[in-house]
């Protein structure tokens, strides 16, 4: 069975065998950090916890939706240090708390700069789910694309100077994934339980597993106006593109480059605020609660 990348609730539900099975690099990438199966990620049938291989006998998806689950929470961890991410998150009026991370911002080979940014926020909620389970994470990334090539944080001035000259006079993309992941456990239906007892994330014996998840993305354009090598290395100076994708920030002193913006301007700033309160009212988490 194919897990489409943007279903919302599935249930692994089930008997578990040890094994010394073994996925690729790319599968465990997937299975570390987010301790589910790799199955639903990868096409393969083995789960990850840590470091250990346990082989699925038997998965069954279950649409939850089908049967009005209900998961309600007040408070979500955000899974980035960005301090942009927490004012914006700030903005929406949800209880947070951040979760310190680390996930590898690679882009593998034919991998396409939105399915690069989706991947990314996707990784980085499950990193987060793996400390605090039963809690939602919300995992966010963002990158900018100018004529075909990725951009990403800067190394040091010389590299922020070739990207703020390739955006000089140019309308660039800026593509900003959410995604939330909630892994909590429930009571298994009858005749499922798990092998021997094993723990999944914590599930005992006749429980099962669940995940939700849900992910978006957001595309915006922004046209730059002209900038000078004297602007460039004047902007460096100021320590505001160390930090940023593309090398800019248009929420402060790089907001003097921009001539016109189409979409969302809380998205290029790294988290778009009305799609993400959109997507924590799918976890039952509401808006403008009382601090």
């Amino acid at each position: 069975m194919n897990v489409a990348p943007h279903d919302l609730f599935f249930v692994l539900s089930i008997f578990i065998n040890y094994s010394d099975h073994h996925c690729n690099d790319d599968c465990y990438d997937h299975c570390y950090y987010s301790l589910f199966a790799c199955h639903v990620f990868c096409g393969c049938r083995a789960l990850y916890v840590g470091h250990s291989a346990l082989v699925i006998d038997s998965i069954c998806f279950t649409d939850l939706t089908n049967k009005g689950l209900s998961l309600s929470h007040s408070a979500v961890y955000l899974a980035s240090q960005s301090p942009r991410r927490a004012e914006l998150l700030s903005q929406i009026g949800v209880p947070f708390d951040v979760l310190k991370i680390d996930v590898p911002e690679v882009r593998k080979s034919e991998e396409s700069p939105l399915d690069y940014v989706l991947r990314l926020s996707h990784e980085k909620a499950c990193a987060g789910a793996r400390l605090k389970p039963s809690q939602p994470v919300i995992g966010s990334d963002t990158i900018v694309e100018c004529e075909g090539r990725v951009l990403e944080k800067p190394r040091d001035q010389a590299h922020a100077a070739q990207m703020l000259s390739l955006l000089s006079g140019r309308t660039h993309s800026v593509h900003t994934a959410v995604s939330v992941v909630l892994v909590s456990t429930e009571q298994a239906p009858n005749g499922v339980s798990l092998n021997n007892g094993a723990a999944l994330n914590g599930a005992a014996n006749g429980m099962q597993a669940v995940m939700q998840r849900e992910s978006i993305s957001v595309t915006s354009h922004v046209r730059f106006r002209s900038i000078t090598e004297a602007e460039m290395a004047a902007y460096w100076a100021t320590g505001e593109p160390r930090d940023k994708a593309g090398g800019y920030g248009i929420q402060g002193f790089g907001g003097v480059f921009v001539e016109h913006l189409e979409g969302s301007y809380s998205a290029v700033m790294g988290l778009p605020v009305a799609q993400t309160q959109q997507l924590l009212a799918k976890f039952n988490i509401p808006y403008w609660q009382a601090s």
